[in-house]
């Protein structure tokens, strides 16, 4: 089989082909990256999770209780001493910080999950910029989450960001819905009571109420504009199993949301690098050259004289154009047509006065001769050892 350059505009063709599929993976990937990037995070959240839970079953009881003794100390201080909320901790212009596994670890204690908008997302013991872009923090100079009379501890977390949800949805909690912190351990619930809007460094709402054990949620507001602070506090209820079953639910549901999710976007760019190959493989298909031999006899077998066959694209939609005339055969006294010196491709045929499109050429550069593709209807086209005999 000879070998020839592709066919004038070829190149231009697959140049043409191979930018607009690039452009479409682009867009694909840049319209859907805050949902896979949140879906990745997602899974890095959850093994970040599982391994505080193994650090706290190595943990011995005597170390846990020495934990919870030096927070329960702290609380009791700020019992006395009321709390002192550090500064807005949500500053606009922070750059995006590289935070090792290491420092993530160190700080992380538990987490925090709220089933009504389907989020369990660490908590980490200590509120930086760092810390802020993974997931949610304990305000300084407020109580840590252990519980009892006389505490209110405040959990700030960003919202709107690009590749995480975070505090993202806590906008859309009413009162009666309910979050629970676990810390060493030990499971917290709270249930809503109040939602206010406040100004970024007004912390009078953020108080210890006598006797009562609070937790509030702390994020930007509104939803990309951020010149407030959403406040949600809650009360502390028992963890019951109701709770675990609405958390457990949630979670899965979260899963099998991001694992289609994630499935869909490979899925999605498989496909279209598949696209790029084969416009490439088209490409190189094209510098071979074969003959292809059409043989048309009738029913009985006889040879048909004189029928004009064409060839179209393999689509069957545009006709073969070499040239700038239309790429057609008479067939002769054997009832044979031959087109001779086609550039490598699937080719239809199609027969003046038939209403049949039949598939014919070669799929692989390394493919000795033309081969007819019928359709499983298409049983009067047959492949003969030097042609494609269409008996009809």
């Amino acid at each position: 089989m000879a070998k020839k350059k592709p066919p004038k505009g070829s190149r231009k063709q697959l140049v043409s082909k191979m930018v607009m599929i690039f452009i479409f993976l682009a867009g694909i990937l840049v319209m859907l990256y805050p949902f896979y990037s949140n879906a990745i995070n997602d899974f890095v959240d959850r093994q970040r999770l599982e391994q505080v839970q193994q650090k706290n079953e190595v943990r011995s009881k005597e170390e846990k209780a020495r934990i919870k003794a030096e927070m329960k100390k702290k609380n009791e201080e700020l019992a006395v001493n009321g709390l002192v909320p550090s500064a807005d901790p949500f500053d606009e212009n922070a750059e995006q910080k590289i935070i090792s596994d290491d420092y993530a670890t160190e700080h992380l204690i538990g987490a925090i999950s709220i089933p009504s908008i389907k989020i369990t997302i660490p908590l980490f013991d200590l509120t930086n910029d760092k810390l802020l872009q993974i997931g949610a923090t304990i305000l300084q100079g407020t109580s840590y989450p252990t519980g009892g009379p006389s505490t209110h501890s405040v959990i700030s977390a960003h919202s709107g960001l690009p590749e995480k949800k975070l505090f993202t949805d806590v906008e859309e909690l009413e009162k009666g819905d309910v979050f629970v912190l676990t810390v060493l351990d030990e499971k917290l619930a709270y249930e809503v009571e109040r939602i206010e809007v406040v100004k970024p460094n007004d912390t009078s709402k953020l108080v210890i109420e006598k006797d009562r054990d609070l937790a509030t949620l702390l994020t930007c507001t509104p939803y990309m504009i951020n010149s407030h602070r959403l406040l949600v506090t809650g009360h502390r209820v028992p963890y019951t199993e109701k709770i675990a079953k609405q958390i457990e639910k949630a979670d899965q549901e979260r899963t099998l949301l991001d694992s289609l999710l994630l499935a869909g976007v490979i899925l999605a760019v498989l496909i279209l690098l598949f696209g790029i190959y084969r416009a490439f493989a088209a490409y190189l298909l094209k510098k071979e050259r074969f003959d292809l031999i059409i043989k048309r006899v009738d029913e009985t077998g006889a040879p048909i004289e004189g029928l004009e066959l064409a060839l179209y694209t393999k689509s069957g939609k545009k006709a073969i154009i070499r040239d700038q005339v239309p790429v057609t055969g008479k067939t002769d006294s054997d009832g044979t047509v031959i087109f001779k010196d086609l550039p490598g491709a699937v080719y239809a045929i199609k027969e003046a006065g038939q209403l049949y499109r039949l598939k014919a050429g070669i799929k692989k550069r390394k493919q000795l001769k033309a081969k007819a593709y019928p359709t499983r209807r298409q049983t009067f086209a047959t492949n003969q050892t030097e042609e494609i005999l269409i008996r009809k």
